[in-house]
């Protein structure tokens, strides 16, 4: 059990950083998307299975970054965990108004895991 909450070792120190990093994000989105979904759900009558589907898409993608993070593979988590949430934003944006949903602030989010987890890639 222990395995799943500790980051993985290597002999640089900034790799250690960013597998901790990214091990800390994944799992902090995971909780607080299960905690937010369930909270939703009981609070609201009849449920919206929308957000059970978001959940269901989170699972897979938290998974899987996690573990490429434990594999060593740090920076392809990470692209996994930017692209995974901005997908899930774009959903959620297609499905509740478009350009007008207030869901569409979730993009300034993405962008900056995007920026703790990648860095600055110059082009």
């Amino acid at each position: 059990m222990r395995v799943w909450f500790a980051p993985p070792e290597f002999s640089d120190e900034e790799k250690n950083q960013k597998a901790f990093l990214t091990l800390f994000i994944t799992w902090t989105l995971l909780i607080v998307m299960t905690l937010g979904v369930a909270v939703w759900q009981m609070l609201e009558s009849g449920g919206n299975w929308r957000w059970l589907t978001v959940l269901g898409f989170i699972f897979p993608v938290s998974l899987i970054a996690l573990i490429l993070n434990w594999r060593g593979k740090t920076r392809a988590a990470g692209w996994v965990v930017v692209g995974g949430g901005w997908v899930m934003v774009s959903m959620l944006a297609f499905t509740s108004g478009g350009v007008r949903a207030a869901v569409n602030t979730g993009f300034f989010v993405v962008i900056s895991l995007a920026w703790l987890l990648l860095g600055r890639i110059t082009g």
